[in-house]
């Protein structure tokens, strides 16, 4: 999508905590669906989770200094804005249309999870998912003690589904008071807060998690009550994250039953760019269990697969690989959903007519490796898939039992299974890896940048020596002409321009000249102005206490997400001791 001097389209991305589990979800499932598009742009720039404008405790001030990173977009020149920020934002948000921000009046901009009017927004239809989950458990397992583990006040998405949950207990004839809800921070650290809610209720059968995160501290609580997720007391979550399936046992949780957020924000504001006008969406959504919840959704039928019915094919990959969705992809990547529909089929042929010749298996075979070789396991939860193929092979054993044709289809299926095994053992080692090899260039760009002999002075210069040693294949440091000292509640604006000082390009470090090292911070996101060329990017304040420096630009990559943060802190602090409030 190009504007009408044939540029192309850069889009901001306004978020914040972009280590929280719903950051990521939001920002790489925006990602996904333009990664293809080579004529859209992202910019992320990620602030703070920040509840107020008072400092009251060290972290705080952390917080209200990192999100001095919003300055950016302020001086950038977008094409739209999708918003999701709650705290300051849903205080900053009510001045983007206000003339002190005049460049942001007729932007088109997509708010996510928010409750302001008058506003082009997507949100989570909360209560189609939780009404399917707390109707399962009440009406199928019997459960009449429910209880919640809540959000932040200020959140919107917490009071709605603190909403919803109540209307679907009493929707079911079940009595609901205060005792029943523990609020918590919406983060990993709600342990003292699911302990409250447990002492207090005991005998509950099941909890609901406001989101994903706050079931932490509950699965740490039961651990050391000698209680299973599942088993003693059923326990479901929210959003469906990649935290969801990685804990033990994996978690249940509610999701987008098709389009996520991202997805949608994405697609309105393009359509809006465009010149149409749209209206705000809200996103259906299911239950997805796992085995803290056990629930299956689709049953697979024999009858289907002695049919085989395509859209019973299709609806199980769905099922099974749900986070492959809508996600775009170019003619040079392989269409997984078709390719799976295509090895399912054949064996599902092959059981009908009782017949698999030695060609056909190891044409499946090979198109089983091609399916797990371009990453098909990133779309699932490895226990949901072994589940799946296990149902599936009993199913076809069942059609045909103790024919030979079986024989060939079990090898197959074992096949499966281990290309599954092997794909989850390999990312495994190599996010190890990965660990071992950034801990080591950490070591490695201290020692660059702050080890010096008695002779040497301490410059900027320092710092960029060791800039290669971070780990970051394409990124790029701009500082300002001289640090920033920032002054609480009296900071009218920031420099326009800032100084590229060092950029690395596919792992290659240059520093460009003094005379080229200029910018206007409006014009680092165009074709001809960035360091580096890629589709997304995400902007990381660097800065040590209240002195501001300028800020870290990379390529937006998931590893990214959890990294960025540390290394820009990492960046910030050496340079606090080369060269403290200014060179």
């Amino acid at each position: 999508m190009k504007d009408e001097r044939g540029n192309t389209k850069t889009i901001g991305l306004m978020i914040e905590d972009i280590n929280s589990d719903f950051s990521k979800e939001i920002i790489y499932s925006i990602q996904n669906t333009i990664s293809s598009n080579k004529n859209l742009r992202l910019v992320v720039i990620a602030g703070k989770y920040n509840e107020s404008d008072e400092i009251y405790d060290k972290w705080q001030h952390y917080r209200i200094v990192y999100n001095s990173i919003f300055r950016i977009e302020e001086l950038c020149q977008f094409d739209g804005l999708i918003i999701s920020l709650s705290s300051i934002g849903q205080r900053k948000v009510k001045t983007l249309d206000t003339q002190a921000f005049e460049v942001f009046t007729d932007l088109p901009k997509v708010y996510i999870a928010s409750n302001l009017e008058e506003v082009i927004s997507v949100n989570y239809d909360n209560e189609i998912g939780i009404r399917e989950a707390v109707d399962y458990l009440v009406n199928v397992n019997g459960v009449k003690k429910l209880c919640m583990l809540g959000g932040r006040e200020n959140n919107v998405d917490a009071v709605e589904r603190k909403r919803c949950f109540i209307k679907c207990l009493e929707e079911n004839r079940i009595e609901f008071s205060e005792e029943l809800y523990e609020a918590t921070d919406m983060s990993p650290h709600t342990k003292e807060a699911a302990a409250r809610l447990l002492d207090r209720n005991p005998g509950t059968q099941a909890v609901f998690c406001v989101n994903d995160s706050v079931a932490v501290g509950l699965y740490e609580v039961m651990k050391e009550r000698g209680m299973t997720p599942g088993k003693e007391l059923v326990v479901f979550g929210f959003d469906n994250t990649y935290r969801a399936s990685e804990m033990n046992p994996p978690l249940a949780s509610i999701g987008c039953s098709s389009l996520t957020l991202g997805q949608k924000a994405l697609e309105l504001l393009i359509t809006m760019i465009g010149g149409t006008e749209v209206s705000s969406a809200k996103i259906p959504t299911r239950l997805y269990g796992r085995e803290s919840l056990p629930y299956e959704m689709y049953e697979y039928t024999v009858r289907e697969m002695v049919n085989i019915d395509p859209d019973f094919i299709y609806r199980m990959f769905d099922d099974c690989f749900y986070r492959y969705g809508n996600r775009e992809y170019d003619r040079e990547s392989v269409n997984l959903k078709r390719l799976y529909f295509e090895f399912i089929y054949r064996m599902l042929a092959a059981a009908k007519r009782r017949f698999m010749g030695v060609e056909e298996f190891n044409e499946v075979g090979r198109m089983i490796d091609i399916f797990f070789d371009n990453g098909a396991l990133a779309y699932t939860d490895a226990a949901k898939l072994l589940n799946r193929m296990e149902k599936l092979q009993y199913g076809i054993n069942l059609m045909n039992p103790s024919v030979s044709s079986n024989v060939m289809i079990n090898r197959l299926f074992v096949r499966m299974k281990d290309r599954a095994i092997q794909a989850l053992s390999n990312e495994l080692i190599k996010t190890k890896r990965e660990e071992v090899v950034n801990r080591s260039l950490k070591q490695t760009f201290l020692i660059e940048s702050t080890v010096f002999n008695e002779s040497e002075k301490r410059t900027v210069d320092s710092v960029i020596k060791g800039f290669s040693c971070l780990g970051l294949r394409n990124a790029a440091l701009y500082l300002y002409e001289a640090p920033i000292v920032y002054e609480y509640k009296k900071m009218d604006g920031f420099p326009k321009t800032v100084r590229l000082r060092c950029a690395i390009k596919d792992g290659e470090v240059y520093v460009p000249s003094k005379e080229r090292q200029s910018y206007r911070i409006a014009d680092i996101f165009r074709n001809e102005k960035r360091p580096f060329s890629g589709n997304g990017y995400v902007v990381f304040p660097v800065f040590y206490g209240t002195v501001i420096y300028g800020f870290l630009l990379c390529e937006l990559t998931y590893g990214i997400s959890d990294r960025g943060e540390e290394i820009s802190n990492l960046l910030g602090g050496v340079l606090y001791i080369n060269i403290g409030r200014g060179d």
